[in-house]
């Protein structure tokens, strides 16, 4: 297959991950990436960051070892965006100290995405007012698309919602939801009205609360991942608002299934408002 050819496909996919449409996205990943000794090096880090999105880091992983952990028999220098991405998938399949400690080696004030995944490995262990600066830094930086400031402007907020800046937040999902309509990126969407579902809790407007979560699930591609979440949300509503014995048996049943499928975020989350 042409590099020409190529590039068109991992411009395909992403669209379809901007869409929503991952368990698409993440078969086509696993496709080419069979034939990955034959792609160059620029389009293997491409497709590593495509799998990433795509909830596959095990093939950003696979990817990128040649470079960023190359075998003893031979040495290859790692170009900083191959470190930068390799330990994005490191944190998000739970290597968050070795990811960590990779993306210190890289400069952001030259590689600005080196702060966003920063402060995913900061999401990762609750610490979101510590990531607060870091993205704040990284929505500034004049060389981000578009789209890039969409996707950073969507995770401070939901670090201001977790550590109740709820105005603050506010104000930004109004005009995020506002952007990511008009662009058409239902992913992003989807996360959005996440968010705003989230804040809208624990602002106690439940009712609120509960028109976010039925537009994303109308948005979502009814993935049992997509309806873990809606439904860890819905759960934790209903204990907010009475923690009655059904809404505590419901949330336990949530935790069961997220527990299930290996979603071990969705697992904490459940438990720390558990133990209130």
């Amino acid at each position: 297959m042409r590099s020409a050819e190529i590039a068109e496909i991992l411009r395909e996919i992403d669209a379809s991950i901007r869409k929503g449409e991952t368990r698409r996205a993440a078969i086509r990943i696993t496709e080419i990436s069979k034939s990955a000794r034959n792609l160059p090096r620029r389009q293997a880090l491409e497709l590593a960051a495509l799998a990433r999105r795509a909830y596959v880091p095990q093939i950003s992983i696979q990817l990128l070892r040649p470079w960023v952990r190359p075998s003893s028999a031979r040495f290859v220098e790692a170009e900083p965006e191959e470190k930068i991405e390799f330990a994005a998938s490191l944190i998000q399949l739970g290597a968050r100290s070795e990811g960590r400690e990779l993306l210190n080696s890289v400069d952001h004030r030259k590689f600005p995405e080196r702060d966003l995944f920063a402060s995913f490995a900061l999401f990762s262990v609750w610490d979101y007012g510590a990531a607060i600066p870091l993205l704040r830094r990284y929505c500034e930086h004049a060389a981000l698309s578009d789209y890039s400031r969409l996707v950073a402007k969507a995770n401070l907020a939901a670090a201001l919602v977790h550590e109740k800046c709820l105005e603050e937040a506010r104000a930004l999902l109004t005009e995020l939801e506002a952007d990511t309509r008009a662009g058409g990126f239902t992913l992003l969407l989807q996360n959005v009205l996440k968010l705003e579902a989230e804040r809208s809790i624990y602002a106690q407007d439940f009712v609120r609360a509960e028109s976010y979560l039925q537009a994303a699930h109308e948005l979502s591609g009814k993935s049992p991942l997509d309806d873990l979440y809606l439904d860890k949300w819905r759960a934790i509503a209903k204990v907010s608002r009475c923690a009655s014995v059904d809404a505590i048996l419901e949330m336990r049943k949530v935790r069961q299934r997220a527990h299930d499928l290996s979603e071990w975020e969705a697992v904490r989350d459940l438990a720390r408002i558990s133990h209130r």
